[in-house]
């Protein structure tokens, strides 16, 4: 079974034909390099000025200077204001992956002469594909958080006692823009790249480890969340083929990261919690289910109803007649053959062996009587078939002089402009 090809998908091949899956793997990896390079430039004037003015990191840049703190306490203090980051850095962060769909479409139209179109980008219900991506992001994260909430591996402590609208729309934005960004480059580049070369499944399949291996240095990550982190790639790239709209995609993406840690308080991938409108406790004991450290994205919850969307969207696209069966190649030269059930009465057991190789004449060169006069075909007739000619040499078919059983004389003479050589069998 294998996915037929979208439309964009097909447009991608008119541009240059796809690499080999580790260059695309090593392409895809350094347009995020380069990316992420581009991002810490923008960062690193609004970090100096931050660090600077912060009485705890002057302290800690002159104990660190004068030789009065060891290398543990060092990194130990490092560590603990680097997850000290005010939310304002973090919301600016987010913001700054815009540089990472810059440096896709770049290379994309540049290096590759790609359209954009070919990442999965339409103008066409656009805003629609955009808010049905985010109300399925909002479901589906909704549907793993009331799971844990049922089984007693998150308990729900309340509203927040300090909300901060602002902080809260602000990070909105910024997983608007993060969500998007992570897409481009792992589903709209990489899994529509490797589809130029190698089936839909297994570029959504390696897409798919791509991006669970991009979350490999998160804090708190299993071998549970790797796999979680796999099934959401594979998640996102079959609902990719299925709606052919990246919008939706990344939609779902950047609403799946704002409502587990704007909305539900819960970890986001490893990283800090965030200002949310509720706060929830995760317990310790039940990190199976509920992730741990890493959030909901650790845990069983997440890992279900990933697979529940998975058997969807398969579905769904067996309905569309988006799955197919792969067909086995045919040998050249036999393409438009055909099977030997639809093979005239009259055809000759002679030819078996060679019909047992899932070949069979061309119906334009078959007569009544089932002997083929195609050159080219007799030329490759088995012994058989060149005896079972033969056979026929000499023989008095009751018929004139100058006929043969599959032209007979007045026939030859309705049809001047072809003629049958009574001698061809005799070479």
């Amino acid at each position: 079974m294998d996915i037929k090809k979208p439309i964009f998908m097909q447009q991608a091949l008119q541009g240059r034909k796809g690499f080999p899956a580790f260059v695309e793997v090593i392409i895809a990896l350094g347009v995020f390099l380069v990316s992420s390079i581009v991002m810490s430039i923008g960062m690193l004037p609004i970090m100096v000025v931050y660090f600077m003015s912060d009485d705890k990191f002057v302290e800690l840049a002159q104990n660190a200077m004068s030789g009065n703190m060891d290398d543990t306490q060092y990194y130990q203090t490092i560590q603990k204001l680097a997850t000290s980051i005010p939310d304002w850095m973090m919301i600016l962060t987010l913001v700054l992956e815009l540089f990472m769909i810059a440096v896709v479409f770049l290379y994309c139209r540049v290096i590759e002469k790609r359209k954009l179109n070919t990442l999965g980008f339409r103008r066409k219900g656009m805003m629609k594909g955009y808010l049905a991506g985010a109300l399925g992001g909002v479901l589906f994260f909704s549907v793993a958080y009331l799971f844990c909430v049922v089984t007693g591996s998150i308990q729900i402590q309340g509203i927040a006692k300090h909300i901060s609208g602002w902080y809260i729309l602000g990070y909105l934005a910024g997983y608007m823009v993060q969500g998007m960004a992570e897409e481009v480059l792992c589903r709209g580049y990489l899994f529509v790249s490797l589809s130029r070369r190698y089936s839909v499944l297994y570029s959504a399949v390696l897409s798919a480890v791509f991006f669970a291996l991009l979350h490999g240095a998160n804090s708190g990550l299993s071998a549970l969340a790797v796999i979680n982190l796999f099934l959401f790639g594979l998640f996102a790239a079959f609902l990719l083929v299925r709606y052919e709209n990246i919008w939706i995609v990344g939609a779902f993406h950047s609403l799946w990261n704002f409502v587990q840690g704007n909305l539900y308080g819960i970890q986001v991938s490893g990283n800090s919690l965030q200002p949310s409108l509720l706060v929830s406790k995760s317990k310790g004991s039940m990190a199976l289910l509920n992730g741990g450290s890493f959030g909901l994205e650790g845990g069983l919850g997440v890992t279900i109803v990933l697979t529940v969307g998975i058997i969807w969207l398969w579905r769904s696209m067996k309905k569309q007649g988006k799955i197919v069966v792969r067909q086995q190649a045919v040998p050249s030269g036999y393409e438009n053959e055909t099977p030997q059930q639809n093979m005239p009465n009259g055809y000759d057991n002679g030819t078996a062996a060679h019909d047992q190789t899932n070949t069979a004449m061309p119906e334009q060169n078959r007569f009544a009587g089932g002997f083929p006069v195609e050159e080219q075909y007799w030329s490759q007739a088995s012994g058989n078939e060149q005896q079972t000619a033969k056979s026929y040499q000499g023989e008095n078919m009751g018929v004139s002089e100058g006929e043969t059983p599959w032209r007979p004389q007045q026939e030859q003479e309705a049809e001047e402009e072809v003629r049958f050589d009574a001698n061809y069998f005799k070479d």
